[in-house]
């Protein structure tokens, strides 16, 4: 089979003068090279085998989004949808998983420390990560190396920290809206020798949008740099709290069209209580082919809500415990034979408890479930470069 296609003069000089003008522009206006640390080391973006997508300080000023899914609905391959409150359900080049399905399919960390424990994820847990004043968030589509974590099935979202590095200095903003929506906005940071500092803090209140449906939320991260040449030191504390009370969904035949429904919340009792508490210190350091890096850390979490969306409405209660260490280190050869090499360890103590306060047909009233959870993970990583 033969195809013929006739090119005349004025498409021949259009092709031609873009063609030009093209390489004119790549060669005045060099790409700007983009850095991420989604594999825990600082790498330029085209240099890692992955599909990643940064978003900066720049872009995330600009939004002073009051949910995450307003910055992350705008990511290629990727689709949020935001519950009640905080709440989220999310999607990396996969389908938008629910309940238990979510669960090990997207990896959510910040500053390289996941959230959440292997094996005791959330699916609302983006918002244990302070998005509201990070430096920057990193979002891995597809599946990732265990370097980016062990629950990234589909994709990861590491979130960067307020930068301690720049000029000393504070920042104060208030931001208002519909709903008796507000927030407060602090971070001050100062350098001492080799030495910087920051605290950064946001508190928020919503009234909500349904009755009974508003949220109060915190969150705090102190942070830590020394710098000492040849060996750097980093730590990140981080605390969360979040006091929510949840919507129930809109119930009857064709309810939604009943604009006198739209603000009604049928599970006025229904509410999600969360506390996190994170920290870890980061050591790294060079050699005379390459980098090493040690990083010890700490995590706790717990959770506390109504499960309005289950028969008798039970109270599920959650948390855990962890202790880990990440180790990493980078070879690079004059030969171009490099590689990264890096073993994590993990223990977890947790707990998960559910009750119900009454009766519901076949589910009894009292306690349904009490058990402790123990978790030990041991993950060696090697990646060719």
């Amino acid at each position: 089979m033969t195809f013929n296609h006739r090119i005349r003069p004025l498409q021949l000089a259009i092709c031609m003068t873009a063609a030009w003008s093209g390489s004119s522009m790549a060669q005045d206006n060099m790409l700007e090279t983009i850095f991420v640390t989604s594999d825990r080391q600082g790498s330029a973006i085209g240099d890692i085998p992955s599909s990643i997508h940064a978003v900066d300080r720049e872009l995330l000023d600009t939004f002073k989004q009051v949910h995450i899914g307003e910055v992350l609905n705008t990511v290629p391959g990727v689709v949020f949808n935001r519950g009640n409150g905080q709440e989220s359900l999310l999607g990396i080049r996969s389908p938008v998983l629910t309940g238990a399905g979510s669960c090990g399919a997207y990896q959510v960390s910040q500053d390289g420390i996941p959230v959440r424990a292997a094996g005791f994820c959330n699916v609302n847990q983006l918002f244990e990560a302070n998005t509201e004043q990070a430096q920057a968030i990193e979002i891995i589509r597809g599946p990732g190396s265990v370097l980016f974590g062990a629950n990234a099935l589909h994709g990861a979202i590491n979130v960067i920290n307020p930068a301690l590095s720049g000029k000393p200095g504070g920042v104060i903003s208030v931001d208002a809206g519909p709903n008796e929506y507000g927030r407060l906005n602090l971070g001050i940071n100062t350098e001492e020798g080799e030495h910087q500092f920051g605290v950064y803090f946001n508190g928020a209140s919503d009234g909500g949008y349904k009755d009974d449906s508003g949220f109060d939320q915190q969150k705090l991260n102190v942070g830590h740099r020394y710098d000492g040449g040849n060996v750097r030191i980093s730590s990140s504390f981080a605390v969360t709290n979040l006091n929510q009370e949840t919507a129930g969904f809109l119930v009857g035949t064709n309810a939604y069209k009943d604009s006198a429904k739209k603000r009604e919340n049928a599970n006025p009792e229904a509410f999600r209580d969360v506390q996190s508490f994170r920290f870890h210190t980061r050591i790294e350091g060079d050699t005379e082919n390459g980098t090493w890096m040690v990083t010890p850390y700490y995590r706790n979490t717990d959770m506390t809500f109504l499960m309005h969306f289950l028969p008798g409405t039970p109270l599920e209660e959650n948390g855990h415990d962890s202790f880990g260490l990440q180790t990493l280190y980078s070879f690079n050869s004059s030969d171009d034979v490099n590689w990264t090499v890096g073993l994590d360890m993990e223990s977890t103590d947790g707990l998960l408890k559910q009750t119900q306060a009454g009766g519901f047909g076949s589910f009894p009233a009292g306690k349904q479930y009490d058990f402790p959870l123990r978790n030990l993970q041991i993950q060696p990583a090697f990646r060719p470069q």
